[in-house]
């Protein structure tokens, strides 16, 4: 009977070699470490990274229709204009603050602690394999601007190393409960917990912790996720620098100088030249290149 099995594999090896061969790969692939710092053995190959496949439920797409369009374009004017629901006092009502140190009052959207910043979130498309999440702040120069902020979703549902977490704050008890885990196994989680979060303030950590151990460790995906996350440091760190600090917002009669040790380590001589484009309108999407969007950490924090 043994024998009989291993005429039988044997006769389709030689039929369909490449299924075989391709399977191996997948499985090599699918182990490959990322987003951690520690060292790994070197990879064999490398393969570029996918277009994401369509998803069940709440999607992001490319483009949104001529209405919804419209609608969102009109949300990002008021916005920059501070008017209609976009006011200075509206957008300070719908903040959270994390650090426990701001006036809820004047807070603005920036800064809120020693890592993170706060921004109004528009609504997200999908472009070149990742994700964009179009979110507004106030600037350092007493301005807004809108920026898109990148998830890299060709590495999220292609890698079992991959993680991206929801976190919901609780400010009556000052702290926060992971309320969504999103792996390869479940990318649509991905999706249902962006949409449920359109048209609220989230906090994130700009991607600015470059990955310490070589790239070299890594391939496919998880490689082109290394690669393209150390790449972009310099964007995420000026993106910081951009919003405003809320300096003068803080309330508590205390020093907390770790409020800003992330602003005073960065060497801004270093990102001359570094910038970041700015979302006047959906259609300025198309004008600019992935590698100029700063990427986030993976995890989001919003208050429900």
């Amino acid at each position: 009977m043994i024998r009989i099995l291993i005429f039988i594999l044997c006769v389709l090896y030689s039929i369909f070699p490449a299924y075989f061969e391709g399977a191996q790969a997948t499985v090599a692939d699918s182990g490959a470490q990322a987003a951690v710092e520690a060292e790994a053995s070197p990879a064999a190959t490398e393969t570029p990274a996918p277009t994401p496949t369509p998803v069940s439920g709440p999607t992001a797409t490319p483009w949104m229709n001529e209405e919804d369009t419209a609608a969102l374009n009109q949300k990002i004017q008021d916005f920059l204009n501070k008017e209609g629901d976009y006011t200075a006092e509206k957008i300070s009502a719908k903040m959270f603050d994390l650090s426990g140190l701001l006036d809820k009052s004047k807070v603005q959207l920036g800064l809120v602690d020693a890592t993170h910043i706060e921004g109004y979130f528009f609504d997200y498309i999908e472009k070149d394999g990742s994700l964009l999440l179009l979110v507004g702040f106030d600037g350092n120069d007493g301005g807004r601007f809108v920026v898109p902020i990148q998830i890299p979703l060709y590495f999220i549902e292609a890698d079992l190393t991959s993680h991206f977490c929801f976190l919901q704050y609780h400010a009556d008890k000052g702290y926060t409960e992971k309320k969504a885990d999103v792996t390869e196994l479940d990318v649509d989680a991905l999706h249902q917990q962006l949409y449920g979060l359109i048209g609220k303030c989230i906090a994130f950590s700009p991607a600015r912790i470059p990955f310490s151990a070589s790239s070299t460790g890594y391939s496919g995906r998880a490689k082109t996720y290394f690669l393209e996350h150390n790449d972009k440091v310099n964007r995420a760190e000026q993106l910081m620098l951009a919003v405003c600090t809320n300096e003068e917002n803080i309330a508590v009669k205390m020093t907390f100088s770790q409020f800003y040790d992330v602003l005073n380590s960065i060497d801004e001589s270093a990102l001359e030249g570094v910038t970041i484009p700015h979302i006047m309108e959906l259609s300025d999407v198309a004008s600019f290149d992935l590698s100029s969007v700063p990427m986030i950490d993976p995890a989001i924090i919003y208050c429900k």
